[in-house]
């Protein structure tokens, strides 16, 4: 499950990418997008084509709960214990930031196997080398149906991120079409 089409591949591949880690966690925090389902959505666009109706939902109704339910608290403990958690509680700030490591793996954990059963969802075969101007359609349809099930409406800031991130993940792309296909995606 780990070739060279795997999600975690790309999804490493393109979270390691200049800007692109902090491009998904300011639109995690601005607006509660799952990193994990907005490259889902990229993967799947680049690989597969377009997501329909039964995967997207098949899709949300896994991640949804296992985000909320498992990578979130993780998520909140370390970041506490990141902030303030580790000062003034009677516990060694060495032994403290031990504890936070090993949250930050489990974390790390939850979110590949997230993404290992994501990939199981996606039954279809990869389709073929899907040319760059086939991928950006599929991942900008993609991406449009996601951010519409989540009420989100970017604004520009917001845009040129989401953009960013799509062009890390698809060779040729740039900004400006990126833009231009999340435009005139159909809904």
């Amino acid at each position: 499950m780990d070739g060279i089409d795997s999600f975690w591949n790309f999804s490493v591949g393109t979270y390691r990418q200049p800007g692109v880690a902090e491009a998904c966690l300011s639109l995690q925090d601005r607006y509660g997008i799952d990193v994990n389902l907005l490259l889902y959505n990229c993967w799947f666009g680049c690989t597969r084509g377009l997501l329909d109706e039964p995967l997207s939902s098949a899709v949300l109704a896994f991640s949804e709960p296992w985000a909320q339910e498992v990578v979130r608290p993780l998520r909140a403990a370390r970041t506490w214990m990141k902030i303030s958690g580790c000062v003034g509680t009677g516990v060694s700030t060495e032994d403290c930031m031990a504890l936070r490591d090993e949250i930050k793996a489990v974390e790390l954990e939850a979110e590949r196997l997230q993404q290992r059963t994501l990939e199981g969802l996606a039954s279809a075969p990869p389709a073929g080398p899907l040319d760059s101007g086939a991928q950006l359609t599929n991942t900008a349809a993609n991406l449009k149906l996601y951010l519409e099930h989540c009420s989100v409406r970017l604004d520009e800031t917001s845009l040129s991120e989401l953009a960013h991130i799509v062009t890390a993940a698809i060779d040729g792309a740039d900004e400006s079409s990126v833009v231009a296909a999340l435009n005139t995606a159909p809904k």
